[in-house]
């Protein structure tokens, strides 16, 4: 299940939203630990994240929530 509401998701893909980097990037989870990381690719089939300092950490694959590109993970 998405962490962006139906409403977040349709105005990122519609290009509609006023300030799409509050949405899109990494950013904190709210009130659980961690980080969510979101990218609006049209074009990708896949997108993965992979830790540039700590290489023991592993290979995120970010999952694809609209077909227009919109992936989160």
């Amino acid at each position: 299940m998405p962490v962006l509401t139906d409403a977040e998701i349709h105005s990122l893909v519609e290009g509609c939203n006023q300030n799409p980097h509050g949405l899109l990037g990494m950013h904190p989870l709210g009130s659980k630990p961690g980080i969510v990381v979101r990218a609006l690719i049209p074009d990708a089939a896949a997108i993965r994240i992979e830790p540039v300092h700590d290489k023991t950490k592993p290979i995120i694959e970010l999952k694809k929530i609209h077909t227009a590109g919109l992936f989160e993970g």
